[in-house]
């Protein structure tokens, strides 16, 4: 899926630096992001599903990407993203 979403990004000459993953849950599109050098940050409001998202994003090589617990219906950040995906 993320494949998907960067090829016809990049089709349009758009390539994102910064992501923000909603209802991440176990987080593999956030880190598949991340893997693709990209800025990514994974909300969900599940503890148990960020706890294997964090397992996993430090399991293998550090990689640039964050884990919030948040309600996405009431989240609020001080920042923009160049790119959001639920």
């Amino acid at each position: 899926m993320v494949a998907v979403v960067l090829n016809l990004l990049a089709e349009r000459q758009f390539v994102p630096r910064s992501v923000l993953d909603l209802g991440c849950g176990t987080g593999s599109a956030t880190l598949a992001f991340a893997r693709s050098g990209i800025e990514a940050i994974g909300v969900d409001r599940s503890p148990e599903m960020l706890f294997h998202a964090r397992a996993a994003a430090t399991s293998t090589f550090e990689l640039p990407v964050t884990f919030l617990e948040a309600d996405m219906t009431n989240l609020s950040l001080t920042r923009q993203f160049d790119l959001v995906t639920c």
